[in-house]
């Protein structure tokens, strides 16, 4: 797999061969499951090298990182391996981090499911298998690291881990106990409830209250105490900021992560869905344009209700508010608008290590 290059020297009349050792490329593709790993290798003119399946546990990532680097090894002796999976669920997770932590000349790629989605119907695949996914997977790494589409997999820091894990319990808590609030209500419509059932709702609806005061406690608790240090400050930077309380700057930080992953402002809009999406074609198609909602759901519903109390008491966002719909907006329209400005300050908070001041955003009102 070694390339030989011819060099011409334009100082002299003769030929020097030059021998270069280039860096050969495998593309790993993971079709990862619960219980189950397909994994599918193939070289850089999409030649198959390599198929089989392991058990998603340790010896079943050492077996097969064994089997690949081994087959590797005896085509190159200098390579880089481009590993793909889909983020679905949460079973991809301790395979990744086995990658990126214990395995040399490998580097991991965590691809959002609807880009592998789109790619295959790009490439016209019909079947539906897991050695298909898993090959379908190894091509879209090739394409996408060719051609600068994807960024490598590197973990987040174990306290933004830690933090998201309590804030998005605390979430399921919340939706937990709304849904049992829910049938209580159910209940009481009914003249002939049960007593039994009503007292099992009820008992279940304070235990989850208590839960819930339970897991804000210990938020407060880490917080405070400086268990998360980078991210009090983050968290303090960010309450500066008219309408936006202590838990809407928690959930935020908890849900962006290290802001140092982000490229630009474009990039975390984008990641967040609130990327403006048009539909145009010649001059008879012109769709209204509306946010792509191609991105977190969870970091919208977070800048959805401190943007309506940021109207009302923020400077910057109630000036901009106001001039969209002196311009004939709807309201839906504006609210939207006035997220993505909220998002633009709070990613400027957060990367310049500043805290909010309404002269320096005024100017830059859209």
């Amino acid at each position: 797999m070694s390339r030989f290059w011819w060099s011409f020297s334009p100082t002299c009349n003769t030929t020097r061969v030059v021998l270069i050792m280039k860096m050969v490329r495998f593309f790993l593709g993971l079709d990862v499951g619960k219980s189950e790993i397909v994994a599918t290798l193939m070289d850089d003119e999409e030649k198959e090298l390599f198929r089989g399946a392991f058990k998603n546990q340790l010896s079943g990532f050492r077996e097969m990182m064994k089997a690949v680097t081994g087959l590797t090894l005896n085509l190159a002796k200098e390579y880089q391996i481009y590993a793909g999976m889909e983020a679905t669920g949460t079973y991809y997770l301790k395979l990744v981090k086995f990658l990126y932590e214990k395995v040399d000349g490998v580097t991991p790629y965590v691809i959002n499911p609807n880009k592998v989605k789109k790619y295959m119907e790009y490439r016209g695949s019909r079947t539906k298998t897991d050695l298909q996914d898993s090959r379908i997977i190894a091509m879209c790494i090739r394409d996408g690291v060719e051609n600068g589409l994807f960024r490598p997999w590197f973990p987040s820091r174990k306290e933004h881990e830690e933090l998201k894990q309590l804030v998005r319990l605390r979430e399921s808590l919340l939706t937990m106990k709304n849904m049992e609030k829910n049938r209580i209500e159910g209940l009481e419509q009914n003249p002939d409830h049960s007593p039994h059932a009503m007292k099992i709702l009820e008992d279940h609806v304070a235990y989850l209250s208590r839960q819930i005061k339970e897991l804000e406690a210990i938020l407060k608790d880490n917080i405070k105490h400086g268990n998360f240090p980078d991210i009090e400050k983050d968290i303090e930077r960010l309450k500066s900021i008219p309408g936006i309380s202590d838990l809407t700057a928690t959930c935020f930080v908890s849900e962006i992560g290290e802001i140092e992953r982000f490229d630009g402002i474009k990039q975390i809009v984008a990641y967040a869905g609130l990327s403006p999406m048009e539909k145009q074609s010649g001059t008879s198609i012109r769709g209204k344009a509306q946010i792509c909602k191609k991105g977190s759901k969870k970091l919208r519903q977070i800048l959805y209700m401190p943007t309506l109390a940021a109207i009302r008491c923020n400077p910057v966002i109630k000036s901009f508010y106001e001039r969209l719909l002196e311009k004939g907006k709807k309201k839906m329209v504006a609210i939207t608008a006035c997220m993505r400005k909220m998002l633009h300050i709070m990613y400027g908070i957060m990367k310049n290590k500043a805290y909010f001041d309404p002269a320096l955003c005024m100017p830059n009102v859209r």
